[in-house]
């Protein structure tokens, strides 16, 4: 059966030396870290989760993490059948996917707020408005004091420093800023120190484009 182009997009993750398998052990790491700062059972909620292998595999490698219920939103049905396959075999009756547009404000709902928002593989393949639009709404997702992680690649033009300081506009204190020397990939951990704003369930985040 001929792979979808998102299915595809994750066979580097086979190769333990390549570029998205360096990213997502930092992103795993940052994962963990976060949970293990609330007092509280957490709820995770990812966007454009793909094959949810950073939610899954710190789950599965960290059974003692306080995890009240993690949430994976992606549209390829494919990478859903995928990661749900994982869960199983993981044995993670707290995690969860759901199928549709991440952009779709509608579909959380019922679920936010949440103590951790992912933003991974998004901000490389959205115009610069879109980061912005994104990371605007995105307190309306979280608790005070929750915690965003975002991904996006430093090539040039590097538009990171944009994003950090649009994150800091919009009431984020960096935690951390995971930029390493080998690869061009960054990581940024943020904790929201203003109040949310109120959710919205109407409108979209962003659109997907040809990778920038």
């Amino acid at each position: 059966m001929t792979k979808s182009h998102w299915e595809s997009w994750h066979d580097p993750y086979r190769d333990k030396d390549s570029y998205l398998s360096h990213r997502l052990e930092t992103v795993k790491r940052r994962l963990k870290e976060s949970i293990g700062q609330f007092e509280v059972p957490v709820k995770v909620l990812s966007l454009c989760a793909g094959q949810g292998h950073d939610v899954i595999q710190t789950l599965r490698e960290n059974p003692s993490l306080n995890i009240s219920k993690a949430l994976l939103v992606e549209l390829d049905p494919k990478n859903v059948s995928i990661g749900e396959g994982e869960i199983r075999l993981s044995g993670l009756e707290n995690v969860s996917y759901l199928e549709g547009d991440a952009a779709n404000m509608a579909l959380y709902s019922d679920f936010v707020p949440v103590e951790i928002l992912m933003l991974c593989g998004i901000f490389g393949n959205i115009t610069l408005e879109d980061i912005r639009k994104t990371l605007a709404a995105s307190s309306s997702f979280l608790t005070l004091g929750g915690t965003l992680i975002w991904t996006r690649h430093r090539r040039k033009p590097d538009v990171t420093p944009k994003i950090r300081n649009w994150c800091e506009e919009f009431g984020y204190q960096e935690v951390a800023f995971d930029a390493p020397d080998k690869d061009d990939f960054s990581v940024g951990t943020y904790q929201l120190e203003k109040a949310p704003l109120p959710f919205v369930s109407d409108g979209k985040l962003f659109q997907f484009i040809t990778s920038n």
